[in-house]
């Protein structure tokens, strides 16, 4: 009697062995994105891990992540790139995940620091410092806005910024604040210096004299 003999034959597919930058996808090892790093050699992980807030990858194929410098910051898990700080704020330290904000009075001097804004200027709510605007005044640095002149007194712009007011010379007034420059008193009347109005000329008064 004749025995029959059956022979299985089991395939065995091999599965390859990944190293840095890579990752498993059914055996066969894939570069990982960017935004994703592997510091794995020698293995079959099947996913790339995520760089963490503050850091980056914008290769292909990482094997770590790139920190972000000071000036910039990354947010969220998973950058392909780091993010300048925006006008008005500013970061001095390196890996993190956002900017802070000029303190008031204070403007972005660069993406790592910030500058109190001069006497003569005023913080704009842009956060940057702007100089005073004509009629207008501020003598203490680091100030959020400025000051209207008073009557009597005017301010032209100046080109550094008003730190004070001038006031209205002998003959001349300015009845209101916030202006530019001052009037002529016309007919027989008179002021005195820093006058916010003129009055009528009498025996005794400059003109008559």
């Amino acid at each position: 009697m004749l025995l029959s003999v059956t022979f299985f034959i089991i395939s065995v597919t091999s599965v390859s062995a990944c190293g840095t930058g890579e990752y498993s996808n059914g055996g066969v090892c894939k570069n990982c994105d960017a935004g994703k790093f592997m510091d794995l050699t020698n293995h079959q992980t099947t996913s790339c891990k995520e760089c963490p807030v503050g850091y980056f990858s914008g290769n292909s194929q990482a094997s770590e992540c790139d920190q972000c410098d000071s000036g910039q910051y990354s947010g969220t898990v998973g950058a392909s790139a780091c993010i300048d700080c925006a006008l008005g704020q500013y970061q001095e330290e390196s890996q993190q995940s956002s900017c802070k904000n000029c303190p008031d009075g204070y403007s972005q001097s660069s993406t790592t620091s910030c500058a109190i804004c001069f006497s003569g200027q005023y913080q704009n709510t842009e956060s940057i410092c702007e100089d005073c605007p004509a009629g207008y005044y501020q003598p203490i640095a680091g100030s959020l806005e400025c000051n209207e002149c008073t009557p009597g007194t005017f301010a032209g712009f100046a080109s550094d910024g008003q730190r004070s007011c001038n006031n209205c010379p002998q003959g001349y007034f300015q009845e209101n604040p916030g202006q530019t420059s001052c009037k002529l008193c016309t007919g027989l009347t008179y002021s005195p210096v820093r006058a916010s109005e003129c009055f009528a000329c009498g025996l005794l008064s400059p003109c008559c004299t």
